[in-house]
């Protein structure tokens, strides 16, 4: 589904991403590990086209995106760390104005089908700066599948979640990869990255140092965390 051949990004004489690849596979929920600064969100921000990188190839589901730039849009859906709602629209606006932008026909209908389906039943007429970050970013998550993408791709989806919410996602995560999509999950946290992933990418200082599947971690180093220490030289 997403391949990605050898980027490289740097500011300056500052090297953010070297020589990396990976790939994430149709059916699966990838986990792209690092400790802050190691070069996961750049890494996304070039996926996604929203950073030039320097060196390498990307392409999603066979396309290249510099040849098929458009692929991006029609076939990727995004939720960045921090959810950018407009917060002076409500939900019920807010999904209705990203489905127009999309030029997807919702009735209104199906945009409360929507708001229902996401746990935002009850609030779709309040304004989105009155919501938790937890009911943002499920806000977001309805916007960012709308358009049914093969590549759903989220930066530090599980940072602020309760259990519940936590739960949610693994749920949501597990019906888009069972339809066949495919998800690439970055964050930091090991606990809620094994719980919701089959697949895991470490990263560091913009080296890619594992990627296998978390059964495979499991097996031969006891749990994520003591691997993912292991590789970054910490203690665990």
């Amino acid at each position: 589904m997403l391949e990605v051949h050898h980027l490289r990004k740097s500011y300056g004489d500052k090297v953010a991403v070297q020589d990396l690849s990976f790939h994430v596979p149709r059916g699966s929920i990838t986990a792209f590990l690092g400790p802050n600064g190691a070069g996961k969100t750049t890494t996304l921000r070039m996926i996604l086209g929203l950073l030039r990188r320097d060196q390498g190839a990307i392409h999603i589901d066979g396309h290249d995106v510099d040849v098929h730039p458009e692929i991006i849009y029609q076939q990727t859906g995004y939720v960045p760390d921090s959810p950018n709602v407009y917060s002076h629209l409500t939900g019920r606006e807010f999904l209705t104005f990203v489905a127009e932008l999309r030029r997807i026909k919702l009735s209104p209908e199906a945009v409360q089908q929507r708001l229902e389906e996401f746990g935002l039943k009850g609030h779709e007429d309040y304004l989105a700066s009155t919501y938790s970050l937890g009911m943002k970013k499920r806000l977001m998550l309805a916007a960012a599948l709308l358009h049914n993408p093969s590549l759903l791709i989220l930066d530090e989806p599980t940072s602020g979640l309760d259990p519940v919410g936590i739960r949610f996602l693994k749920d949501l995560l597990r019906k888009v990869t069972a339809g066949g999509g495919a998800v690439l999950m970055s964050t930091h946290l090991l606990p809620s990255a094994q719980e919701v992933a089959d697949r895991v990418l470490i990263i560091h200082k913009g080296r890619l140092l594992l990627e296998t599947e978390l059964t495979e971690v499991l097996r031969t180093g006891g749990n994520l965390e003591e691997t993912f220490m292991s590789l970054i030289n910490i203690p665990a």
